[in-house]
């Protein structure tokens, strides 16, 4: 709030990226509250109108995921791929972590050939969109495995590591 003011439509954005550390620092209980709090902000600006939204909506949903709210989660990735439509714009980026929130949320609930289909359409977006090599593809590729893992089937699982390791390594190092 000092450096952009208390109005400012920043705020949101500040919130829900310290929110996704929280997740990684194992601070659910923080990060909820911080994702609540950036929408709550984010409702003040015309914020929700078009795709510029999609990145918020999208880490919100994923703070939701990890803090098991699902349907909020669920919400909030149908709406980020919504406005990617109604926008009319090539936001693919957007709408790939959007189907891969939801790929997620699929293999919660179980429903593995929905999730595998989400997976495969984010990858087709991503592939489309960026280098042959990207972290970003590295997470669906191990949310792939993931999937794989809860079928049962090892040996697809191991070469979707590898394959998300390929993607990893070149951005992060072998250490990654």
């Amino acid at each position: 709030e000092r450096e952009f003011g208390r109005n400012s439509d920043k705020l949101p954005e500040v919130l829900a990226t310290i929110g996704r550390i929280k997740i990684e620092q194992g601070e659910f209980g923080n990060a909820g509250k911080l994702a609540t709090e950036s929408l709550r902000l984010a409702e003040f600006h015309e914020f929700f109108i078009d795709d510029r939204a999609s990145g918020l909506l999208n880490d919100v949903a994923y703070i939701k995921y990890a803090t098991n709210q699902n349907f909020v989660a669920d919400t909030l990735y149908k709406k980020s791929i919504e406005l990617n439509i109604e926008a009319d714009q090539d936001s693919s980026l957007s709408v790939a972590s959007a189907l891969n929130g939801l790929g997620l949320l699929a293999t919660r609930k179980s429903q593995f050939f929905e999730a595998d289909s989400l997976f495969n359409q984010s990858l087709e977006l991503y592939q489309y969109r960026t280098s042959d090599l990207h972290p970003d593809k590295g997470i669906v590729l191990m949310n792939r495995s993931e999937l794989s893992i809860k079928r049962r089937n090892f040996s697809d699982a191991l070469e979707l590591i590898n394959q998300a390791l390929d993607n990893f390594t070149p951005f992060h190092g072998d250490n990654h």
